[in-house]
């Protein structure tokens, strides 16, 4: 049965990462804890090198950009990522085990903020540089993180419905037959709740006026 990790550096250019994760001892290490396959989605980055071909232990894939990592998610019993906060919400969402690596040569290292901040809540692993990543796989317990509570909307839909007089849960229906949000019909109108309709801050709306 395949075990896949997932690794991805969303559309940031992390060749540090790549290759901390392109290294046969890397690959090795994998394979030693039951892991079958790597898929390494390295953006605009260093292509990988090691496969199958170059003696690796793992079926490897790797690509640089598509439209959605949605199904990588969804598929992987082990997520490395970058600490975007995009990626590290997707990975949560999709309830997938993620280890996340800070990529500090960008702007005033913000990735370590936001990667701290999620690390409180014991739902990722927080690994500080690429350089750190390899004992980090070999010490880690992912049977320890916690799973990320879903958000609690209570007050926000008090409040919406206090200032319009629809409770946001009965607005509009539509969506739900397609498989769709509740929301989405307010989505559309410009609604403070588009960005919650898309799984983003209720805000969303409000902040773009």
């Amino acid at each position: 049965m395949s075990k896949k990790v997932f690794v991805t550096v969303g559309t940031t250019l992390f060749d540090a990462l790549v290759h901390a994760v392109d290294d046969m001892e890397f690959h090795k290490l994998l394979a030693s804890q039951g892991y079958t396959e790597l898929v390494i989605q390295y953006g605009r980055g260093a292509v990988p090198k090691l496969d199958k071909a170059a003696g690796s232990p793992l079926s490897v894939e790797a690509f640089s950009l598509k439209p959605t990592l949605k199904d990588d998610f969804r598929t992987a019993a082990l997520v490395i990522s970058h600490a975007g906060a995009g990626s590290i919400m997707e990975a949560l969402r999709a309830k997938r085990p993620l280890i996340t690596v800070v990529n500090s040569s960008l702007m005033g290292n913000h990735q370590l903020e936001t990667a701290v901040a999620f690390e409180k809540l014991k739902c990722l692993v927080l690994v500080e540089s690429p350089d750190k990543l390899f004992e980090a796989v070999k010490e880690v317990d992912l049977e320890a993180l916690e799973e990320y509570p879903e958000p609690d909307l209570t007050g926000f839909n008090a409040c919406i419905a206090g200032l319009t007089g629809v409770h946001p849960c009965a607005a509009d229906l539509r969506g739900v037959s397609r498989g769709a949000s509740p929301l989405e019909g307010l989505a559309r109108g410009g609604s403070p709740l588009e960005g919650l309709a898309r799984g983003g801050s209720p805000l969303e709306g409000l902040a773009r006026g």
